[in-house]
């Protein structure tokens, strides 16, 4: 079996300077914490003007 290292990587190459974004995480709950308790998190994650899923 063949793997292409391309696919792996990217484009990408060792020594190259890595592209870096910065990412905002915004958590919500209840004034009670009902979802922490529950074991839940309701996260949203934006990147610039753009939402994250």
């Amino acid at each position: 079996m063949r793997i292409d290292a391309d696919a792996i990587l990217g484009s990408s190459l060792p020594g190259e300077p890595a592209h870096v974004l910065q990412q905002k995480s915004t958590y919500f709950d209840t004034p009670s914490r009902q979802l922490f308790d529950r074991g839940l998190r309701l996260r949203v994650r934006q990147t610039g003007e753009s939402r994250v899923p």
